[in-house]
């Protein structure tokens, strides 16, 4: 799958940013039409997204926040939860191969390290009949963010986290 990469400074939430896009009618964007895979990074998010009123913080340029808007074939609208899981497991994977501490899933949308919440997951659907047409995927990954000032009760980033030492 080939992705076409949007790198913008500033968005509210790169969710709504692939919603807006998905919607207009000139998708021409470097060439992108209705079935090409995007990905847009953001340095900064002033209003990312969580589940239900939650929201993520992230100090700017500190941490990734990025969607990837892709068109999966055949996934019936009851196997969306496939969907959820093949990302969570491949991000806590990657987690883990830079930090010490055990990396877990806290379904169905959160990853942790030990209790802290190190990385969010927004997954929105549009449905075609009883198939997922689109799928947005949203991730908000603390990388150097060192200090939170939310009232979210346990963030942590992979700075704060000891990273695995290799030597070369």
């Amino acid at each position: 799958m080939e992705f076409k990469i949007v790198h913008i400074e500033e968005t509210d939430s790169t969710n709504r940013w692939l919603r807006s896009f998905g919607s207009k009618e000139d998708r021409n964007i470097g060439g992108a039409n209705s079935e090409t895979s995007i990905v847009v990074v953001a340095d900064y998010q002033t209003a990312g997204k969580g589940c239900g009123t939650n929201t993520w913080e992230s100090e700017r340029g500190k941490n990734l926040t990025f969607s990837m808007l892709i068109h999966p074939k055949g996934i019936p609208a009851n196997q969306q939860f496939h969907i959820t899981e093949i990302v969570s497991v491949a991000l806590c994977k990657m987690l883990q191969s830079y930090i010490y501490n055990k990396v877990e899933i806290k379904w169905p949308n959160d990853i942790y390290v030990d209790d802290k919440k190190i990385c969010g997951i927004l997954i929105e659907n549009r449905l075609q009949r009883t198939d997922i047409k689109d799928c947005i995927i949203g991730i908000g990954l603390n990388v150097n963010q060192t200090v939170f000032k939310s009232d979210a009760p346990n963030p942590v980033s992979i700075r704060v986290r000891k990273p695995i030492l290799t030597s070369c």
